[in-house]
């Protein structure tokens, strides 16, 4: 339960952020929950594998957001499949790529 990035100060609570340049958003620095919450910190994409191409960014981007709209239009099931591609639909969501 630290941060690299946090950095003692009298202002706000204590510790500011050298990435965002303001307060630090936990009271006690903590990376790891950072990265989990907001994206952000040291401990951020740690591990994770970066797209290199266009493509590759593309997919992982759409993969998402058709993760997303079955999810919140209730559509999919347990194990993330949506309604329309169990019946042999084609995604709405394949225009994008």
């Amino acid at each position: 339960m630290a941060c690299k990035a946090a950095r003692r100060t009298d202002e706000y609570h204590g510790w500011e952020c050298e990435i965002t340049e303001g307060a630090c958003m936990f009271l006690c620095p903590d990376s790891k929950a950072c990265a989990e919450m907001y994206g952000e910190g040291p401990d951020a994409n740690k591990g994770a594998e970066k797209p290199e191409t266009i493509s590759e960014i593309i997919e992982a981007v759409r993969e998402d957001i058709c993760d997303h709209y079955c999810k919140y239009r209730e559509t999919a099931d347990e194990d993330n499949v949506c309604d329309g591609i169990r019946n042999g639909e084609e995604c709405p969501l394949d225009r994008l790529y």
